[in-house]
């Protein structure tokens, strides 16, 4: 047998509604089963979660559907799959909370439910069997041996496949579209060279004719119909009181008896009716209407006869809106000169009929139709919309429910019909994958499964306890005091879900953390070039940092959960790549940075920096590759950021005077902050005199101090006679200065600096008592150095090198 079929329809899901990539499962979704023991546990068993188990197919499907890869240790594919365990881990939290006992929710979650199997059913019933369903299917692969290895889901497209190339005729089909079989020399491919498109033709043009029409067929089946809602009469004394309300609706406009004449000289007009004595009669009114002419064709001594009040006037004198304000105060008698739209009038006022009331029974339809127009009727909520062939389909409230998703931007869009339209689809579609036998399938009870974890997670993380990483009331209460206590004029409060959300930022902040932003980010907190206090800016900071602040309660959140559910991840789960040593995670991160995986390296230095203990050099190697790593993708705030935690952390590294260079080499040739930049060359001198990069902060300085002037100038017109001559005094090579990474000498003391001080207390940093050689071309662990000048060079004007001493 086969169930009705057709109709595009894969857009099932109401445009605009809460769309999830991963949606829910049933809608009355009962306990979670317990978890397997590990001895009947299935060889593709990933992880244990609780009452749940999560399984090799289930994590397929998902990563699947979002484009994942579902295998390997991949960065993609590892924050995958801690989303995977997060939903499975919050949907037991959302059941143990009583949200899946929430009618409401439930309504929702069972309509979500039907657009998932609505999709399903034109995928996998109407396309790929043909609209043969798995029962009759099953019964035909049962006695066929042939399919008896095969998994059950391909066998029965193989089996619908066949049923449809069975009653095929090949050569008439060819002949058919003989078009497609002609070759480039118009002979036509012999028809066993063509079965197999033959074939592909047949399924494809078999596959487009079930989905054509696919939801109207299955109305049809289930016999849904759409009753027509019809308003109730309007009583009739609603219909009086609407009457007297609008009377004016139905009172007739005043009439005035009016004569007229036209001239295109209004002086002409004025002198004749308003002359030296003003025209007393309308007899002598109308004898000048020879003279002055109105209407085409001339009404007859200027009669208009009745006139209504704001009509147009007769014989294509049109509406004069000025004449009607000047008829209800005038007398009658001549009414002075009014512009038309050719020709100045005047008017002869005769008489007025006064507005008189219609009747109400001779408006009665009228009244009916304005009112029916003004009083827009709803149907009660009660109303049936649709049935079909087991009764009620739908009520209005049904269809209510369900249009409260759609954003009101996109109201007009759906409007009550339309969404109906959905919703009879979805509802037919459900019925009809049931019946055909696609919830037995193991692959959409996964699909259901793992919609129901997203579904109630996404509800769980609604709630209070979500809300406020699941920290205690009085660890609220007290985080909330002690930052008041620290941000006394700031407004920080900002409350959700019935929780103080700073508070909960507050509970999870680390010691030390807003201080170690105000020092690792200082450009973001100056103002004028100028670094406030601490103090002045820790409410910005903090205000700037919830995101980050976000990210460590959603850690809190996972921990307490694998807690509180015991979840336990086996040999199959998806984990990051373990390594024996710090050098080896160093040198994988090295290999990645080196082919320009530049997120896979990013991911392996932060693990570097999070997993092991900060007193390695490897680790302070990692901290100065991060810098150079975020340098290069222009990164530079995250870029300065690495070094000045290298130098924070590490102040005696052997890579810390290479950050400090890299920190005034950022400013000056990234950033072009020149100030900035000299303060921090400076440091070096200070802090690292001794290093290999002094003698290149130096010539740095005086550059920036001299306005470029010690950069080489090239002539471009120069020719070049002899390669092997010596560069001019005081000009830097064209080639970029490389940096070797050596480590600073024993002897000399590294100087724990700050790296970042308050302006006022940046000073001038003294000149060596010798002018400082410049060092030779070099890069700083491959990144490469502005041109310095080279080591013969002099100093050619004095340089002000701080505390009023100059040298030559």
């Amino acid at each position: 047998m086969r169930l009705p079929t057709a109709g595009t329809g894969r857009n099932t899901v109401l445009a605009g509604a809460v769309v999830l990539s991963l949606a829910g499962c049933g809608a009355k979704p009962g306990p979670l089963p317990p978890a397997q023991s590990a001895s009947t546990l299935p060889a593709d068993v990933l992880a244990l979660s609780g009452r749940d188990t999560l399984t090799l197919a289930r994590f397929d499907n998902a990563a699947r559907q979002a484009g994942v890869p579902s295998r390997g240790n991949g960065t993609q594919t590892i924050a995958f799959w801690d989303e995977f365990v997060r939903y499975s881990l919050e949907s037991q939290a959302a059941q143990d909370a009583g949200l899946t006992r929430d009618s409401v929710r439930l309504r929702r979650w069972s309509s979500i439910r039907e657009r998932i199997l609505t999709d399903r059913y034109a995928q996998e019933i109407a396309q790929a069997q043909f609209g043969y369903t798995d029962r009759f299917l099953d019964s035909l692969i049962a006695r066929d041996t042939s399919f008896a290895k095969v998994s059950r889901d391909s066998v029965r497209i193989r089996m619908a496949r066949k049923l449809v190339l069975s009653a095929v005729k090949y050569d008439s089909v060819q002949k058919a579209n003989i078009g497609l079989f002609r070759r480039p020399d118009s002979t036509i491919t012999p028809l066993d060279s063509s079965r197999t498109r033959i074939e592909a033709l047949v399924l494809n043009q078999r596959s487009q004719q079930e989905m054509s029409g696919l939801h109207e067929r299955l109305r049809s089946s289930y016999k849904v119909e759409i009753p027509k809602v019809e308003r109730p009469a309007v009583p009739k004394d609603s219909l009086e009181a609407f009457y007297r309300k609008n009377r004016d609706r139905w009172t007739g406009a005043p009439l005035y008896m009016l004569s007229a004449l036209g001239s295109k000289d209004s002086a002409a007009l004025r002198t004749a009716v308003l002359g030296k004595k003003k025209l007393a009669s309308k007899d002598a009114f109308q004898a000048l209407s020879s003279r002055f002419p109105v209407g085409m064709p001339n009404a007859p001594k200027g009669e208009l006869g009745r006139v209504k009040r704001n009509f147009a006037l007769p014989y294509g004198l049109g509406l004069i809106p000025d004449l009607f304000a000047a008829l209800d105060t005038a007398k009658p008698g001549v009414v002075g000169l009014v512009r038309g739209d050719s020709l100045w009038y005047a008017f002869w006022y005769e008489k007025r009929d006064t507005a008189t009331i219609r009747p109400f029974d001779q408006v009665i339809e009228d009244v009916r139709s304005q009112f029916v127009i003004e009083n827009v009727w709803t149907p009660p909520s009660a109303a049936i919309v649709a049935r079909w062939d087991r009764g009620v389909l739908f009520t209005k409230a049904d269809v209510d429910f369900v249009a409260e998703e759609v954003p009101a931007h996109m109201k007009r869009q759906f409007p009550f019909e339309r969404v109906l339209d959905f919703m009879v689809r979805w509802k037919v579609s459900a019925r009809a994958s049931a019946e055909a036998g696609l919830l037995a399938r193991p692959a959409v009870q996964s699909v259901l499964r793992d919609n129901e974890s997203v579904y109630w997670s996404q509800a769980w993380r609604q709630t209070k306890d979500a809300a406020s990483f699941l920290q205690k009331d009085s660890v609220l209460s007290s985080s909330w005091k002690n930052g008041k206590s620290l941000f006394p004029t700031g407004q920080i409060e900002d409350s959700g879900a019935g929780v103080n959300r700073d508070a909960a930022r507050l509970g999870v902040m680390p010691n030390g953390f807003l201080k170690e932003r105000y020092l690792l980010r200082p450009d973001a907190w100056m103002q004028d070039s100028v670094l406030p206090s601490f103090e002045a800016v820790s409410g910005r900071i903090f205000r700037e940092s919830r995101q980050d602040l976000d990210q460590l309660g959603r850690a809190r959140l996972d921990s307490v959960l694998k807690a509180r559910y015991g979840y336990k991840a086996l040999e199959l789960a998806p984990k990051p790549q373990v390594y024996r040593t710090l050098s080896e995670m160093f040198d994988s991160a090295r290999v990645a940075y080196d082919r320009r995986d530049l997120e896979a390296a990013e991911a392996l230095y932060r693990r570097i920096e999070l997993e092991y203990p900060k007193g390695d050099t490897l680790f302070d190697k990692s901290l100065f590759q991060m810098g150079q790593l975020q340098g290069e993708k222009q990164n530079y705030p995250a870029s300065l950021e690495a070094y000045r935690k290298l130098l924070m952390l590490r102040p005696g590294s052997p890579e810390a005077y290479k950050a400090q260079f890299m920190i005034a080499f950022t400013y000056s040739e990234y950033l072009k902050k020149e100030k900035l930049a000299l303060a921090e060359y400076r440091k070096v001198l200070v802090n690292y005199p001794s290093c290999e990069l002094a003698k290149d902060a130096d010539w740095m300085i005086r550059n920036i101090e001299s306005g470029g002037a010690l950069m080489p100038k090239f002539d471009d017109s120069a020719i070049v006679v002899d390669s092997s001559k010596k560069a001019p005094v005081d000009s830097a090579p064209k080639t970029a200065p490389k940096v070797e990474t050596k480590p600073v000498a024993k002897d000399v003391p590294a100087q724990a600096v700050a790296p970042v001080k308050m302006a006022a207390d940046v000073k001038a940093v003294p000149a060596p008592a010798k002018p400082a050689a410049v060092a030779t071309p070099r890069k700083i662990g491959g990144v490469p150095v502005k041109s310095v000048a080279p080591e013969s060079a002099k100093v050619s004007a004095p340089v002000d090198t701080g505390a009023g001493s100059k040298r030559k």
